[in-house]
């Protein structure tokens, strides 16, 4: 294929090419995982990741290493995918491209899941509310 293409062709070109079902299977690991990491955020009585990072920026550092950290292996098994899709497609890599694919097909769908899965660990363990006796 012809490197000169643009960005949505060569978008379109990795869903329709080789590896396509890396589209369902990258974002339903990092779903997998974000459950994970949000019900043992739950379970540490943490608040959603999202929230402290849009509200306490002190922690805002720490909040993205551990996810970072979390997160690692995905990331760079994502990127390297993408990075061998574009070697196979068009015959050269763009770094940034299979950073921003890779991390898009990571990323978000962690972040979601992450948050989603904390709110409802956090409702379904907390204790039921206990109410007199009305007799």
């Amino acid at each position: 294929m012809n490197s000169s293409l643009s960005v949505f062709e060569r978008f379109i070109a990795r869903l329709t090419g080789p590896m396509h079902v890396r589209f369902i299977v990258q974002p339903a690991m990092a779903i997998l995982l974000g459950i994970r990491d949000g019900i043992h955020d739950a379970r540490e009585r943490r608040r959603p990741f999202l929230w402290n990072l849009c509200t306490r920026p002190e922690r805002r550092k720490e909040e993205l290493k551990m996810a970072l950290e979390r997160l690692a292996i995905p990331l760079i098994i994502a990127v390297f995918l993408d990075a061998v899709v574009q070697y196979i497609l068009f015959r050269n890599v763009r770094a940034w491209g299979a950073v921003v694919v890779g991390t898009t097909l990571m990323g978000f769908p962690y972040l979601i899941a992450r948050e989603i899965s904390n709110r409802v660990a956090s409702r379904i363990g907390r204790p039921a509310e206990i109410r007199p006796d009305p007799y």
